[in-house]
């Protein structure tokens, strides 16, 4: 099987990144901002990283089923 080898481009690298970060940004100002209690605050911030745990399992199940 043969692998296509193309490399995105340096703006889109960087306008992924940017935009991932920009909207990280707006979740914890929002959340900052929210009118919550800190104990919701921090589920909601902890969700977040939750995300990221997802993600990385996803892509060792992907590595071992490919």
């Amino acid at each position: 099987m043969r692998h296509n080898s193309q490399q995105p481009s340096f703006a889109f690298v960087a306008a992924s990144w940017s935009a991932l970060l920009v909207s990280f940004l707006a979740f914890l100002v929002g959340l900052f901002n929210a009118d919550m209690q800190l104990n919701e605050r921090g589920y909601y911030f902890t969700e977040t990283k939750n995300w990221k745990n997802v993600k990385s399992m996803r892509k060792k199940c992907r590595a071992l089923w490919a």
